[in-house]
């Protein structure tokens, strides 16, 4: 049986400043990574609604380069992150808009293995305080599995 399942967070903000650049050094400083099996995993420069993803190995500095980039031309930054060493994480877009969808793509976290139903309270615990330490209104919070 598949299932997808994702959470989804609008953010606004009372500036004009571009917010992901800083999303993702509070990600990362919280405990969140970027290495997909020694590569980092985003979309490119110039990635409009196509998603096409590219891995590859690169520093920190420059994926932060590439992600400033990508919010000059107000496109969709995307990542994959996983929590420290667990392995648990999925694919993080990030629109221009305020609008943020995390997949969770990668050895979900579970909160009942025999329905397998998702712990969603285990990502919200690490998502949420790196938000919020971007000085970010939360509009909105949802959680969808479908299966």
């Amino acid at each position: 049986m598949s299932i997808d399942s994702g959470i989804y967070i609008s953010v606004v903000s009372d500036s004009d400043e571009k917010f992901t650049k800083n999303f993702l050094m509070n990600l990362y400083n919280y405990g969140w990574s970027f290495d997909d099996h020694g590569q980092v995993s985003y979309l490119p420069i110039g990635d409009i609604d196509d998603y096409n993803w590219v891995s590859q190995t690169i520093t920190l500095a420059n994926l932060l380069k590439t992600v400033e980039k990508k919010e000059e031309r107000n496109e969709v930054v995307g990542v994959n992150i996983t929590w420290k060493d667990t392995q648990i994480g999925g694919d993080l877009l990030i629109n221009p808009d305020g609008k943020i969808s995390f997949s969770l793509t990668v050895n979900r976290k579970l909160f009942d293995e025999e329905f397998g139903l998702v712990d969603v309270n285990w990502y919200l615990m690490r998502l949420i305080p790196p938000l919020a330490n971007c000085d970010l209104y939360i509009d909105t919070i949802s959680y969808e599995e479908l299966r």
